[in-house]
């Protein structure tokens, strides 16, 4: 059945033809319409496809991100597993390094033992500089007798002590305190 064209008012600017036969043979088969459905049913069909070519977008673009991050993730895996290993490394050359320095120095000392001591007290040495530097203050541990617990206490100076004190309080902290007794005065 051939298409029929609708009627066009001649005094209309650019009216033509909705879609004639021409064109529709340009159009792929699955993208032709029924010749006999109306402009509405057009219309819904071209929204529905419409809808559909979005929807397909929508999900392979959900796709494409899930494929990036993953790709991410088994990257950063990777690197990890490469970190591990350099570290595994590195921590066994050290401990051969210093057994042989303990050795060495033991062979020099007339006896393993010192070359061993003297490399121990280094390292205790290094590690009370570095507790100092970055962990001050005593840790001990108290017997909190109204929780009936232990606690890991951490010594503190007197304006710590106060500042946490007035924190766990829900008073002011002390820069408020000092405004405060400031304006009073």
């Amino acid at each position: 059945m051939p298409l029929i064209d609708p009627p066009v008012a001649p005094d209309r600017v650019g009216a033509g033809r909705l879609l004639g036969a021409e064109s529709a043979d340009a159009l792929p088969v699955e993208r032709r319409l029924a010749p006999h459905r109306g402009k509405v049913a057009r219309i819904s069909d071209q929204l529905a496809g419409l809808s559909e070519d979005v929807r397909e977008i929508v999900e392979l673009r959900i796709q494409l991100v899930k494929r990036e991050v993953m790709d991410q993730i088994e990257g950063r895996i990777s690197t990890v597993k490469g970190q591990a290993v350099v570290g595994a490394l590195a921590a066994m050359t050290g401990v051969f390094l210093l057994l042989s320095v303990g050795l060495g120095l033991g062979m020099l000392l007339g006896h393993a033992f010192w070359g061993f001591l003297i490399v121990t007290g280094v390292f205790l040495i290094a590690t009370l500089i570095a507790k100092r530097k970055f962990a001050p203050g005593a840790v001990h541990i108290e017997h909190d007798k109204e929780a009936g617990k232990l606690q890991v206490v951490t010594d503190e100076t007197p304006a710590d002590h106060a500042r946490r004190k007035s924190a766990n309080a829900g008073a002011p902290t002390d820069r408020h305190n000092q405004r405060t007794q400031a304006h009073n005065a």
